[in-house]
């Protein structure tokens, strides 16, 4: 079967997964990676990240790369960034994808039974965690740090009430989204990804995916996964 050129390829893909998935495909064939500049993208993330990659292949190949993704399993945080032998201490580009959903289940669930001194504890919590496995990642490998920050709550613990609260998880999310941005302008060659802001673009009906979620811990529909695909890309290209 002959082969398309490149830009034919990227000239079918259309808003479906379907075609990012195709086009993916066909990006891995050596002759349409000619010209392309190879980008090797590692990804630490504590959801199944899988569904994102053709996306983020397809839109890094619009902007001249030639993307390899090396996975590793999701929720192994530390094992990874701690293991000098891991293939993704030799990527380019490292995305560290953290939720508070899935490793921080008191700013979750739990979220109205906790008092100020524990809500303050647990978000330090996950911060020091999170920049505990960033300085790992510095100290091991010369890529750039991709780190996203917290998007909004598929639903808040209170409800309507929570815009009432004192202390509510809302202003929570907000202040671990700050203290995140404060980390990736402190440690060098960390960026920060706005995934909060990508979130608001999409829209939370859109973003979130139960279903897919729960067959997978696969958090995302697709409209969000192509747009963390091409948000993704966009970030890297500005980065180099």
């Amino acid at each position: 079967m002959e082969r398309r050129p490149l830009a034919d390829v990227l000239a079918s893909v259309d808003a479906t997964p379907a075609s990012y998935l195709r086009a993916a495909r066909e990006l891995e064939s050596p002759e349409l990676r000619t010209g392309l500049q190879p980008l090797s993208i590692g990804v630490l993330a504590t959801f199944t990240f899988d569904t994102i990659v053709p996306y983020l292949t397809v839109e890094a190949a619009r902007r001249g790369f030639a993307a390899s993704t090396v996975l590793a399993p999701y929720g192994q945080l530390e094992q990874v960034a701690l293991d000098p032998s891991h293939a993704i201490h030799a990527a380019d580009v490292v995305i560290v994808a953290v939720r508070i959903e899935d490793v921080a289940r008191d700013l979750v669930d739990r979220f109205v039974a906790l008092s100020k001194t524990h809500l303050d504890e647990a978000i330090s919590g996950h911060l020091d965690r999170i920049e505990r496995l960033v300085s790992s990642l510095r100290e091991r490998s010369k890529a750039t740090v991709m780190l996203w920050n917290q998007a909004p709550l598929a639903r808040l613990a209170a409800g309507l009430a929570d815009a009432g609260l004192d202390h509510s998880q809302s202003d929570a999310v907000a202040a671990i989204g700050r203290k995140l941005a404060a980390l990736a302008r402190r440690i060098p060659g960390v960026v920060l990804v706005d995934i909060a802001r990508l979130a608001t673009e999409v829209g939370t009906n859109q973003w979130y995916d139960a279903r897919l979620q729960h067959m997978g811990r696969i958090p995302f529909g697709a409209a969000a996964q192509r747009a963390i695909g091409e948000r993704l890309a966009r970030t890297i290209t500005a980065a180099r």
